[in-house]
């Protein structure tokens, strides 16, 4: 071998060398019997010792025997055979005893002479690729079972758009195996329907030529021959060179939400043609607060065009006339951030320029998020509720008017109110007759221009010549009355005027007719529309017709009523209430002046015997005539009055000096001697009078007519006949008096009271549902004491307290037991007069209630009497006390009602039950119209005030039957029973 030969191989083999020693790869040498003979550094490493140490040893020195023997085994393999001999074997490292993979491959190596010298072996380290190869494996074993058992199908195709793979739903939907389906191509019919073939073979081309994934939707023929939609994703499949190398597709089964879809696109359709047509205003903002949508009701009442709508602000489109648009905006910014729900009353006119009332609704819409992503306004036209509304309080304000007292004038101001509040462009006048039923007169025209108040004066209308101003001569006719265009009638030059400052185009008008059918008046009402009235507008002019005539009776009625409040209803001379007032007013009077005043309290002897030899009738005459004769003996300036009964009382301003006074009373005397011509009846009577002069005897009102009425006792006492001036040496009456305030003291210790009861009968059952408590003294020396003597002592003397209570226990105690004895639900009441005083100046109300709690009494059985006079106060205190015992269940019943205070007013601020009718306007119902017109109207008036009836001194069949025709609930009098003691009460009412 030449030296550059030998150099040569010297350099390959370093180079050899140096390559061996670089490579990851572990290389060893062995011979024929195991020992090794070189290796590289990595294989030192792999063993962890140095080659030197490593040539002459065997795998036993530095593997344990089992591994050992194992790679000995494998070494004689390979040196049996001429070929690499390929392997993976675990060997733990001895640099970090982990074991690893390793792939080993062994060759026979040879000497110069063809003879095996040894073996060759390279190991590489497979571990990490290995473990990666298992998850890749894994991976494709997951993705398989994922594919396989999608529901969903799922098909690859190849770059010339043949099917190579399809998944088990694949198969299911087309109804043949994978076998059947793989090498197709799209064009095949059986698997698209005609619209899909060419659409798939694009889509296929385009995701292989640009490596972009694409999407579409596609129907499917199902083996059963049912189309389906479907979602598809194509997804390139790429090479190692980033080429796309096929196509996976992936179909989802949309057909379900694609029926949804039009089924929800439907629903929109419906129910955006359901809000475009809804006569509900309907509106959407968005969170900027830009109207994003207004249906056709809004557009047509604002007349804005959608186009123009969309262009403009709030501000450019609002007509609201309570509320600004500013305000609208920061309410509609307020449930944007809040979510809070907003109502709103709104005043807009429409197009036209008429009102509307909208009741508007602000709700938020909301996403998915929960956020508020814009606002819905509704609004609801209200316009007719809400002038139904204000023509329902018009009408309410009448009654409360009516019931409140007002004017006639106001009242009846009201009802044209009431009437114009139907609707717009309207305007009512009523006009009432003169006292002379002449002329009409205007009461009420709110709403009318002063030019046409002063051009109709009283002389509206002259019945003489039927000169008409305002087209009322129909209505005057009791008819109603209809122009439908007054333009064209034949009266409109008289009231041109007026007509077209209101812009009246008709005119409608209704008579006023009172329940007796007297013509009262008329209702007239023009118009700015000319047609004629609904069945509505007739109703209203009807209902304002009504309205008018009850207000009308009724005011009569007050005045009648009053009238008869302050006069005696038999003899017209004032009552009991107009003489104390006149009386106030000329003590005030000779105060001022210091003059005197003398009172004459005159009771008319022998007047009961009249009454019970010759009867009532006649009676009443004598009472009449003995009036006229009083009258005749004073000056026309004097006060004479009738308290009551057979006594009466006058007043002599500036009376002067006694001797006057005598002539006076001397006068009335003789008159009342002369007898009385009745037919061919004749009367006797005379008069006791007693005198008493301000400020000699007393210095207030109530003193002097008790000084009076002392002096009128001790005339009476002295014989009658004759008069008496009030002295001191009456104060021995006053120490009797006090006697009998002594023995009453003592009375109910003693046993001495009773309690008697008299029934209450109901006229339309004829049953005892009701009783009156009465009380009466025994006097142990004096026998029976009038209750109108004692009773005034007990109030004087306070004593009226105790004896009050006591009356109470025993008539609650009654009624209690009557109610056990009864079979029935009706509840059986007894009435109990409560003393004013124990109201005034105690706490009657609280004791009677704490008592009926303590004795288990139920309320209901009892009524509380009261008199007109404890509601002459008009005390808050009082109506406390009458609310309180109301609240605990006793009603509340005023007695003597027309005797004295009597008053509507009353009836209206105080909470009464029943309405006790005196026994004064039942003696003469028989035989005096005017008694049972007085009587008719108490009972009216009271229904309608919600009260019922008690009538008290029935004594005949036909008083009973007159009160009954005139709705009275209650009758009690001799007719039925007098008063009685418990025992022959209970007897009585349980029959």
């Amino acid at each position: 071998m030449s030296a550059s030969s030998s150099w040569n191989s010297s350099l390959r083999f370093d180079l050899l060398l140096n390559i061996l020693q670089a490579i990851p790869d572990y290389v060893w040498l062995k011979d024929k019997q195991g020992c090794y003979l070189a290796c590289n550094h990595a294989f030192e490493r792999f063993l962890d010792a140095k080659e030197c140490d490593i040539i002459g040893k065997t795998d036993y020195d530095f593997l344990n025997s089992e591994l050992a023997e194992h790679f000995r085994q494998k070494d004689s393999a390979a040196m049996a055979v001429r070929d690499v001999v390929i392997s993976e074997e675990w060997v733990t490292r001895k640099e970090n005893h982990c074991p690893v993979l390793l792939e080993i491959r062994r060759i026979q190596l040879f000497d110069a002479d063809g003879k095996i010298l040894g073996i060759l072996g390279v190991g590489r380290d497979i571990t990490e690729r290995k473990q990666m190869e298992e998850i890749v494996h894994q991976r494709e074993q997951e993705f398989r079972v994922l594919v396989e058992t999608s529901p969903s199908p799922i098909s690859r195709y190849d770059k010339e758009g043949r099917l190579i793979y399809v998944n088990p739903a694949v198969e299911k939907m087309m109804g043949r195996t994978a076998a059947e389906l793989l090498e197709y191509i799209p064009s095949d019919g059986s698997i698209l329907n005609k619209y899909g073939e060419e659409e798939l073979k694009q889509i296929l081309r385009r995701v292989l030529e640009t490596g972009q994934a694409a999407e579409n939707e596609v129907d499917y023929i199902f083996a059963d021959g049912e189309i389906h939609n479907f979602h598809n994703r194509y997804a390139p499949e790429l090479d190692a060179d980033g080429n796309p190398r096929s196509v996976v597709l992936v179909a989802n089964d949309i057909t379900e939400r694609k029926q949804a879809e039009n089924l929800l696109f439907q629903r929109e359709q419906e129910f955006r043609t359901l809000v475009d047509n809804l006569p509900t205003i309907v509106l959407r903002y968005n969170c900027d607060l830009k109207c994003i949508y207004a249906n056709h009701a809004y557009l047509q009442m604002t007349g804005i065009t959608a186009t123009e709508f969309f262009n403009l602000s709030i501000a450019e489109t609002w007509r609201c006339t309570n509320m600004s648009a500013e305000e609208c905006l920061a309410i509609l910014a307020n449930v944007v951030q809040t979510g809070d729900n907003a109502e709103l009353i709104l005043e807009c006119p429409n197009a036209q320029g008429k009102l509307l009332y909208l009741e508007v609704k602000i709700v938020p819409e909301y996403d998915i998020d929960g956020r508020v992503q814009s606002v819905l306004v509704l609004g609801f036209d209200s316009t007719e509720h809400h002038r139904q509304q204000i023509v329902e309080n018009n009408r309410q304000l009448v009654f409360e008017k009516m019931a409140h007292n007002n004017s006639l004038e106001t009242i009846l101001a009201q009802v044209a109110l009431y009437v114009e509040s139907s609707n717009t462009g309207r305007y009512c006048a009523i006009l009432l007759f003169d006292e002379t039923h002449s002329f009409l007169q205007i009461v009420a025209a709110p709403s009318f221009p002063s030019s046409y108040l002063a051009k109709h004066d009283i002389s509206i209308l002259e019945l003489q010549n039927n000169r008409c101003y305002g087209w009322l001569s129909s209505a005057l006719a009791r008819e109603h009355m209809i122009i439908e265009d007054v333009r064209t009638h034949s009266c409109y030059g008289l009231c041109a005027s007026f007509i077209q400052e209101i812009g009246a185009v008709a005119s409608w008008a209704e008579p006023i007719i009172s329940a007796s059918g007297q013509l009262l008046g008329v209702v007239v009402m023009y118009l700015n529309q000319a047609g004629a009235p609904n069945e509505t507008d007739s109703a209203l002019l009807l209902q304002a017709s009504h309205l008018s005539a009850i207000a009308i009776e009724r005011r009569r009625i007050e005045q009648q009523m009053s009238y008869q409040a302050s006069y005696d209803a038999l003899t017209a001379l004032p009552n009991r209430r107009l003489f104390n007032n006149r009386l106030r007013m000329e003590i005030l009077r000779a105060e001022r002046s210091g003059t005197q005043i003398a009172i004459l309290f005159i009771d008319l002897d022998h007047f009961k015997e009249v009454n019970d030899t010759l009867g009532h009738e006649i009676g009443d005459k004598l009472l009449i005539d003995a009036a006229k004769r009083i009258q005749h003996c004073v000056r026309e300036s004097d006060t004479v009055a009738r308290l009551g009964g057979d006594e009466f009382v006058v007043i002599l301003p500036e009376a002067g000096q006694v001797p006057p006074l005598e002539r006076v009373a001397g006068a009335i005397i003789s008159t009342m001697v002369k007898p009385f011509y009745f037919g061919e009846y004749t009367a006797y009577i005379s008069a006791s009078v007693g005198i008493a002069v301000y400020p000699q005897d007393a210095n207030n009102a109530e003193t002097l007519m008790s000084c009076a009425d002392q002096a009128m006792y001790f005339a009476k006492e002295s014989g009658r006949n004759n008069f008496n001036f009030f002295t001191r040496s009456m104060q021995e009456h006053a120490h009797q008096r006090l006697q009998l305030i002594n023995c009453l003291r003592t009375a109910i210790e003693n046993n001495e009271l009773e309690v008697h009861y008299q029934p209450i009968v109901d006229v339309e059952t004829g049953r005892v549902f009701k009783a009156e408590a009465l009380l009466r003294w025994k006097h142990p020396l004096l026998g029976m004491v009038s209750p109108a003597i004692f009773i005034p002592l007990a109030e004087e003397s306070n004593l009226i307290h105790e004896i009050g209570t006591w009356v109470f226990q025993r008539a609650a105690e009654t009624a209690k037991h009557w109610n056990l004895l009864t079979d029935d639900d009706r509840s059986r009441k007894i009435s109990i007069n409560m003393s004013p005083r124990q109201l005034i100046r105690g706490n009657g109300e609280q004791i009677a209630i704490d008592y009926l709690l303590e004795a288990e009494i139920n309320p209901d059985y009892i009524v509380i009497e009261i008199t007109e006079g404890l509601l002459l106060d008009d005390s808050p205190t009082i109506m406390e006390q009458l609310d309180r015992l109301q609240a605990a269940g006793i009603e509340i019943s005023l007695d003597d009602f027309g005797t004295g205070y009597s008053a509507i007013a009353y009836l209206k601020k105080f909470n009464i039950d029943y309405l006790k009718i005196d026994r004064s306007f039942v003696i003469d119902l028989e035989t005096d119209e005017n008694d049972r017109a007085i009587t008719e109207a108490i009972v009216v008036m009271a229904h309608r005030l919600g009260l019922k009836i008690i009538v008290e001194g029935v004594e005949t069949r036909g008083q009973r039957d007159l009160l009954a025709a005139a709705g009275c609930e209650y009758i009690q009098g001799y007719f039925y029973a007098k008063p009685m003691p418990i025992d022959a009460f209970l007897s009585f009412a349980l029959q």
